[in-house]
Order: structure tokens, then sequence, then C-alpha cells
């Protein structure tokens, strides 16, 4: 009998395994494959690092959530090398690289959108979405961190303000841009981002962070224009609802639909000026029951000091669901009236305010990313690892929104995502059966290679093998 040592072993039954993650993670990978990941990445300058391809670090730290695997570090411990066989650091490199994960993003958005035919929805059914949320950040080191104020719990916490433009049509909702507002109040623990080079786009998105929302938020609408994302209208809350800034949208040959605040600005009706809350007192005697909505609804057509026209619609009864309140948290006092002002004057009150109604996409969209794929919860201190964080989250919601679209069903996002994690959990099953297999086979192999030079009793070699096995925890008690 040879005395070779026996190097490292390929069984079975760790091919058999590697062959059953395709078939576990096979949507993940369709998905990949048919939106031309890889390609993207490319274009954006996103490529191999460490002797890594980019594509395989990125589809495996998209999978994450699926896997219930909460970072990095926990997806090293788990030691799943059927997936990928780089080391923890090799995925800390790549998210912390200054890398231009917008434009990858755009370019996939860009894809969806001839494969989904965007550009045979209906122009007026189709709504561009502007909203703001906290993601509020414990790490004390973690770089660009100020205090923003989070309506959820009412009181400003450190973390990040992420404002961010979402399309809605007939098929779903899809993330399409994001960026960071950072407050003047940036206490005492602040760490600023250093970008490499002035032109960097880490650089850019901290120029950015630097505007008004509003600005942003013109800046976001002119790239999907750009990109040929074509939306009737743009939906917004009472924050950006401000004349100046809906005159700005019809600049853009966009029409704007936003609820109003209580506030001083003035509104020109029949010749003479009002604020909202006198506008209210003339027309409530008009309010009249819209059916379909259940709401009273009352409808002035107004010019705004800066020559805007457009008109103002009155709800009574109107309620806005709100979906990112935490639990316990006080409630807000409903209003008696809502007021919502559109720069589209030939809708009527009930077209402005069902319309208004698919704001609300974005709240759900915040509160599944948050909930389901993982949006703010990533504590990298690098800020270039949390603009990869968000993009990856985009990534994930933008995926199950395309599956939802491609199936052409009633399912929900959520539903879509715990399909998904149901399959890739499977993954965790198996692990724990290929590693336990695994210390049963390399043992095995050492106590063969430990007795190759013995004289060839085999028997021998089975006592030693089964004695063995008695002795492993996992397989007492066993009957198999």
């Amino acid at each position: 009998m040879h005395s070779k040592k026996i190097g490292k072993f390929q069984g079975q039954i760790e091919t058999a395994f590697k062959e059953a993650i395709s078939d576990i993670d096979v949507k993940v990978k369709k998905l990949f494959k048919m939106l031309r990941v890889m390609s993207h990445l490319t274009a954006a300058g996103i490529r191999k690092l460490d002797g890594y391809p980019a594509f395989q670090l990125l589809y495996v730290l998209v999978n994450l959530v699926f896997l219930h695997i909460k970072g990095i570090g926990e997806f090293s411990q788990r030691n799943l090398t059927a997936l990928s066989e780089a080391q923890k650091d090799a995925y800390y490199r790549f998210k912390n690289r200054d890398y231009s994960w917008r434009s990858f993003h755009w370019r996939l958005v860009c894809y969806m959108a001839v494969l989904l035919k965007w550009k045979k929805q209906k122009k007026n059914q189709s709504y561009f979405v502007l909203d703001a949320t906290c993601l509020p950040k414990r790490g004390q080191k973690i770089e660009e961190v100020s205090y923003v104020y989070d309506p959820g719990q009412g009181k400003s916490i450190p973390g990040f303000e992420l404002l961010t433009l979402l399309l809605v049509n007939s098929q779903s909702y899809y993330p399409l841009d994001f960026g960071y507002h950072f407050s003047k109040d940036k206490g005492k623990h602040y760490r600023p981002a250093r970008p490499a080079h002035p032109t960097s786009s880490l650089a850019r998105r901290l120029k950015e962070a630097g505007v008004s929302k509003l600005d942003l938020s013109l800046q976001m609408l002119q790239r999907a224009l750009a990109k040929g994302i074509k939306a009737g209208y743009v939906l917004f809350d009472r924050w950006f609802t401000s004349p100046k800034f809906m005159k700005a949208l019809r600049d853009l040959r966009l029409h704007g639909i936003g609820r109003l605040k209580q506030d001083a600005t003035l509104y020109l009706y029949k010749e003479r000026w009002f604020t909202l809350k006198g506008l209210y007192q003339l027309k409530k005697s008009d309010l009249v029951l819209d059916k379909e909505l259940g709401y009273q609804l009352a409808r002035a057509e107004v010019v705004c000091s800066n020559g805007l026209a457009g008109a103002i619609i009155f709800s009574k009864g109107y309620q806005e669901p709100d979906l990112e309140k935490l639990p316990g948290a006080k409630l807000a006092p409903t209003p008696k009236w809502a007021a919502f002002f559109s720069t589209d004057i030939s809708l009527s009150a009930g077209e402005v305010v069902k319309k208004y109604m698919s704001r609300w996409s974005i709240e759900v969209f915040f509160k599944e990313a948050k909930t389901m794929l993982g949006l703010g919860k990533d504590q990298s201190r690098a800020f270039a690892a949390q603009v990869c964080s968000i993009t990856l989250t985009f990534l994930r919601y933008n995926l199950l929104a395309f599956l939802q679209a491609q199936n052409d069903s009633h399912i929900t996002i959520g539903g879509i995502f715990r399909e998904l994690e149901s399959e890739m959990g499977i993954l965790n099953h198996h692990q724990k059966i290929i590693s336990f297999f695994r210390q049963i086979v390399l043992k095995t192999l050492e106590i063969i290679n430990q007795f190759l030079d013995a004289p060839e009793n085999f028997q021998d070699y089975i006592d030693i093998i089964s004695n063995y096995f008695n002795i492993i925890p996992l397989c007492q008690g066993c009957e198999t």
C-alpha cells in the first residue's frame, strides 16, 4: 500500500452541495444574468479587486439579507465557502473603495426600463415621488454622522438624512436615486470623510450633501429625465411644497402635487389674497362628499405670488398612514382638514387626491427596505461603505420589483422577499449538514493516512473509524 499523504479532498458530498446551491438561489442568479449586472459593474469602473471579481463580491453581499446574515463578520464565521472563497477583508475593501455606485445603479435602472417597457407606460399614470427618511447611527466613529431630526421619535438623533427619488407606475415602484443631507449640528464625535480625489464619486456625494434638500431634489429629477425616465407628476409631502419648488418643476415640464402647510404663504383667489387657513374658511361651505374616496372635497384655482397658477384642493377627513412611527411613540394629532396643491389645473379635486395618495408608496418602500433589506443597518465607519450599503438596498429592492413585474401577479414585494428568503434559507441547513460530514470525512482520511504504512488489514481501519464515529457528539444517539 502506498504511503503518499492525502491532500485537499473534494468529496461527492461537497460537490453535490455546491450543485444544490445553484438550484437554491437560481432566481437571484438568473436576475443577475438577465439584468447584465456584470456588464453594468464593468461599465461603471467597478472591477476585479484583489483576485476576486466585483460581480462575485456584489452577489454575496446582495444575498446576505436572504440568509439572515447581519454583516460580513457573521458571513465569514459561518464559512459559507460554497458562495465564495473570498475572506472578509476582500469584502471590507470592496465596500470602502470609492466606486461610482450611482453610475452602476443608473445603468441597471435604465436597462430595467428597456426590459419592462417603461416608455409604453401612460405618462399621466407614472409618478416621481420625493421624500426623506432618517437613518439612525450609533457608531461614534462613522464618518459624516450629524444630528438629524427623526419624525418617528420626535427629536434629533445622530445619523443620516436620506433623500430618495422613487418611480411609481402600474407595474410597481422602483428606487431611482438617493442623496444625503447633512445637518449643521455635527456633534462632538464628528468625523469627516476624506475623498482621495476632489473629483471622485465620493467627493461629489459630499458636495451635493451641502446643498438644500429642494436643490438636491431638482438635481435628482434632472438626472432621471436625462436618463430617459418619464413621469407626468412629482408627488411630495408638506416639507417640499412651496411656490418656488413647484415653479422649478414646471421649468422641467413636470407637474407637481403636494400637501400644503398652514403657513403665511399667500394665494390670489378672485382678486383677493388669502392665507391657506383664510381660504379654507371661505371654501369650507363648498365641501362635497366624494363617494369613491370617502372625503369631503372643495376646489379653488389660485395664483401664487411668483405667478404660478394652480389648484388648491381642501379635504375634510383625510388622514395619511404613518408607517414609520415607532411603537409607543406619541401620536400626532389628527388634522380637521388638509389641503393639496396641483400645478395641473385640468384635474378635478378627486383626481388630485387620488394621484397624491400614490405618494404613500415611498412610505411603504422605506418600511420594507428598513425591515427586510438592510436600509440604514450598516455600521461601517467609512462613508464610502455607507454609500455602497444604500446602493445594495436599492439593488435588492429593484430586483424584487423586477421579479414582481415579470410575474405580472398581485404578490407584494414583501411576499417575493419571503419567497427568496425561504429558498436561500435552505443554504443554512445544508451548510450545517455539509460541515458535519466534512468533519467526518476529513477525520476519516486523517486516520487512514496514519495507517497507510501498516500491514494491509482493512478491518482494523474500519474498527478504528467506527470507534471514532461513536465519540463524536453529533453522532451519539443517531441511528443513521
